[in-house]
């Protein structure tokens, strides 16, 4: 099963605070994609969520 997740930033939430900006790039960041594409390892034995690269 293929579960696309975009992520989408107000440009207000934008200009009140850097924490929505510093959460996207976290996103797409190495450490951060390491931890979504393991998430759920430990609880089902599988990833929950596939990073794009391994669907490519």
């Amino acid at each position: 099963m293929n579960n696309p997740c975009y992520a989408l930033l107000a440009q207000e939430a934008f200009l009140q605070s850097d924490q929505p900006g510093a959460f996207l790039r976290w996103l797409i960041d190495p450490e951060g994609q390491r931890i979504i594409s393991t998430f759920g390892q430990a609880e089902f034995g599988a990833s929950v969520v596939r990073p794009k690269s391994a669907l490519e």
